[in-house]
């Protein structure tokens, strides 16, 4: 966003107004704790250089620390929604998309792993420590709806997943919402994965272990939400016409 600017001509001032300002994939501010987030980053960007010298202060230590509320509920498509979905999206972005849905992994991930990472005949997806957000490795467990919607898009080992980034990803997801009416949700396809988990195994620490995320963030925002009936139909959405 600042093209040829020198680290020693940024104001905390000028950060704050870059922070506030903002944006996600679908053009709307960034919620309280994405901006909390990148604060921290840009934060700590400055304060290495500062102590190496480089600069006299660090901007970034007095920007605004908001407060998050981590009360709201998390929201997630239905089984229908998610049908509609994955019948309306881009043949490119299927199966990044799926890959998130059924298997739980972020969208960072799937823009990063390739289709060596995925094996259909083990049934899981390896999430490396320099691919995960935790830095961790962890394998990620194909439902068998995801392996017959992936059997037949699958490519060479070397290819990715998802020919592009985040954004491009996201934009993919928001064009199949307006073509099908459905509701954008950030991170849906995630939150949902999780939340029908949980409500079909009742085994919290599985899949926070499973979803690289820790057992009390899923206890706290996921568990409770969706019905073991619900959970089993979105689990047994395939593809139809051999798709």
């Amino acid at each position: 966003d600042h093209p040829g600017q020198n680290l020693a001509e940024f104001t905390t001032a000028g950060l704050q107004c870059w922070l506030d300002g903002l944006t996600g994939a679908d053009g709307k501010p960034l919620s309280a704790l994405s901006r909390r987030n990148f604060a921290v980053v840009v934060g700590g960007l400055f304060e290495f250089h500062r102590r190496r010298g480089v600069l006299p202060d660090n901007p970034a230590k007095d920007l605004e620390r908001e407060t998050v509320k981590r009360s709201e509920e998390i929201e997630f498509w239905t089984p229908q929604e998610t049908g509609g979905l994955l019948a309306a999206v881009s043949r490119e972005a299927l199966p990044a998309l799926v890959l998130a849905m059924f298997a739980g992994l972020r969208s960072a991930e799937v823009c990063r792993i390739t289709w060596r990472d995925v094996n259909l005949e083990a049934g899981h997806v390896v999430i490396s420590g320099t691919e995960a957000k935790t830095g961790s490795r962890r394998l990620a467990p194909l439902p068998n709806n995801a392996q017959a919607w992936l059997r037949p898009l699958a490519e060479s080992p070397e290819v990715r997943i998802f020919d592009g980034d985040q954004s491009r990803f996201a934009r993919a997801v928001s064009e199949a919402c307006r073509n099908t009416s459905t509701r954008r949700i950030a991170n849906g396809a995630r939150h949902s994965a999780i939340t029908y988990k949980v409500a079909l195994t009742g085994d919290v620490a599985r899949v926070a272990l499973e979803s690289g995320n820790s057992p009390s963030i899923v206890h706290q925002h996921y568990r409770g939400l969706a019905t073991d009936a619900d959970a089993k139909e979105f689990f047994a959405l395939r593809p139809e016409g051999g798709r």
